[in-house]
């Protein structure tokens, strides 16, 4: 099989795209599954849209939560003169956002296993599959070629590369590994996990099929950071697709993850080159 090829999640479905008989189940799987029992299965379509939706309240809810408390003990210690000063300035501050990046991802990753693990073994669902150096050293120029046409086109666009949002964070980020580690790790891990992983599951196994999977992933990824404009957005979409079809390319959600970092990190470091006046 070719490095890049997709890598089937079911015998069955790799058997019928290649042509070959599907296998037949032996003697003893039979016995141990008994007549009634079904094969384990992703969550479908509508149910796949539920749980993201259950899983986004999560993130906001605990977001809000982390958010009041700061707010409180701003308030408190007489940082902020009143609660809609204290709001708008935490909503921006780099170690706030941080904290609450690392704060969260216990909780998000947890649920994600476990509504993963209501179906199937967690890894199997999440795409948890170990990578050739072949497909990682194709990923990293994939994404060196993205990063740099999307800097070329934001730059002939007349656009700021790098964000006020960003610029922002890294100036009030106070204890830098905090914001570093919530970009480089927390981020990525929770978004792919969830984004990459648990929904790219169930929808391209639903009626949307895989490309339904990396169009509505992409573009519900995009929608939900809020902190940029329709552009940024938009890159954040032609993103997405990227590391969509890199899931679908792998079989595995551990390349989107790195990926994922490696844009976070590229990033961080224009932010730094900026704010800093080196440019």
């Amino acid at each position: 099989m070719n490095a890049l090829s997709p890598i089937p999640d079911d015998p069955q479905a790799g058997a019928a795209s290649s042509g070959l008989p599907a296998p037949k189940a032996t003697a003893s799987a039979e016995e141990a599954d008994g007549p009634g029992d079904r094969p384990p299965r992703p969550w479908g379509f509508w149910s796949t849209m539920g749980w993201t939706a259950l899983w986004l309240a999560v993130s906001v809810g605990t977001g809000m939560a982390l958010l009041v408390a700061m707010m409180a003990i701003a308030l408190v210690a007489g940082m902020a003169e009143n609660v809609s000063d204290a709001a708008v300035e935490l909503s921006k501050h780099g170690l706030v956002l941080g904290v609450v990046s690392i704060v969260q991802m216990p909780v998000l990753v947890g649920l994600t296993f476990l509504l993963a693990w209501i179906r199937m073994p967690v890894a199997e669902y999440l795409g948890l599959r170990p990578l050739t150096l072949r497909q990682t050293a194709w990923g990293l120029v994939a994404l060196f070629a993205l990063l740099v046409g999307q800097d070329l086109a934001t730059w002939g666009l007349g656009r700021p590369i790098v964000s006020d949002f960003m610029v922002t964070a890294y100036l009030t980020a106070g204890f830098l590994p905090v914001l570093v580690v919530a970009l480089l790790v927390a981020a990525p891990v929770v978004e792919e996990l969830f984004f990459r992983g648990f929904m790219f599951k169930g929808l391209a196994a639903s009626k949307v099929g895989v490309l339904g999977a990396i169009l509505i992933t992409a573009l519900l990824w995009s929608v939900i950071h809020l902190q940029y404009d329709w552009y940024g957005k938009g890159l954040i979409f032609v993103a997405g697709l990227f590391l969509g079809i890199v899931r679908w390319r792998t079989g595995s959600t551990l390349l989107p993850i790195l990926l994922h970092a490696m844009m976070n990190a590229v990033a961080t470091t224009q932010t730094i080159v900026v704010a800093e006046g080196w440019a």
